[in-house]
């Protein structure tokens, strides 16, 4: 194993978290502000500002129940295909369920607390 190798992993992982941190609320920003692409992610950007770590450190916490549960479903898993998906299914979907409900959930605290608005408010953004 080279010395460089360790470089080279933080070279190309560092990047990706830092990028992944800056569009954790692309989506909910374009779906309730009904913002472009592009406008979204400079929204993300925004909203995310002193609140990158934290924002990793719960990205990095389902990534590692996500890891896990996978690891778990490969272990107690059906040798039978067919029903190895359905055990897949039946962790992945609740799973992914919550993942988005954490990155929008993400959103609404990141508007309370940069712009002070009321939960009732940015709630009227999704009706």
């Amino acid at each position: 194993m080279s010395a460089l190798s360790p470089f080279l992993f933080l070279a190309s992982v560092l990047p990706t978290a830092i990028l992944l941190v800056l569009s954790a609320v692309v989506v909910p920003a374009c779906d309730a502000e009904g913002a472009g692409p592009l406008a979204s992610m400079r929204r993300s950007i925004a909203l995310t500002k002193g609140h990158r770590l934290k924002i990793f450190a719960m990205l990095l916490l389902l990534a590692v129940v996500s890891v896990g549960a996978k690891l778990g479903a490969d272990l107690v898993g059906p040798d039978d295909p067919s029903l190895g998906m359905a055990v897949d299914a039946a962790w992945s979907v609740p799973l992914l369920a919550y993942c988005n409900a954490a990155v929008v959930m993400t959103y609404h605290g990141l508007r309370v607390a940069k712009e002070g608005a009321e939960p009732g408010q940015v709630a009227e953004i999704f009706d």
